[in-house]
């Protein structure tokens, strides 16, 4: 017997066909000792988003405050001078951004410094559109040029002289 189409999980194609977009989020939290249902209904009667033209995609209640979720950088922007002008004594707002990431990069030649090793990497890939001042070498290793230990370990065999 088959099953009907409504119990039935989604296919491929509509798996892809609803691909989600890049998401902007903010955190709201007090500034007193609100409960997170509160601060909710602060903001439903003091934040109207239709008349700032602002699409607001989810709405959750967090353990500490409550979460907001749009589909474009300038939304949020907006949402938050509309959100610290009104609600700004009482509510608390924090956008969420991405950490830049850290890399290593290993066998970097001796003549390059922290000082041009911005340039070199925008000049060897153009292909990433970097901007001048998106990159900051924090520190840099350098090998010692010691001599590694060969043959025998610290606590190596002990020949008996007798």
């Amino acid at each position: 017997m088959a099953l009907p189409n409504s119990n039935r999980g989604r296919n491929y194609a509509e798996a892809v066909q609803g691909t989600k977009g890049k998401t902007f989020k903010m955190t709201i939290k007090s500034r007193g000792a609100h409960p997170p249902e509160k601060i909710k209904q602060i903001l439903k009667n003091k934040i109207n988003p239709g008349e700032i033209n602002v699409s607001v995609n989810t709405f959750k209640t967090l353990s500490g405050g409550v979460l907001i979720e749009t589909d474009s950088k300038e939304e949020i922007e907006v949402l938050d001078k509309e959100i610290q002008a009104k609600c700004g004594d009482d509510l608390e707002v924090h956008v969420h951004s991405l950490r830049k990431p850290r890399i290593i990069i290993l066998n970097v030649p001796e003549d390059i410094t922290t000082t041009n090793i911005e340039d070199t990497i925008l000049r060897q890939n153009p292909e990433l559109n970097l901007q001048k001042g998106s990159i900051a070498a924090k520190f840099t290793l350098h090998k010692e040029d010691a001599p590694q230990r060969r043959g025998r370990s610290r606590g190596g065999n002990q020949e008996d002289s007798a």
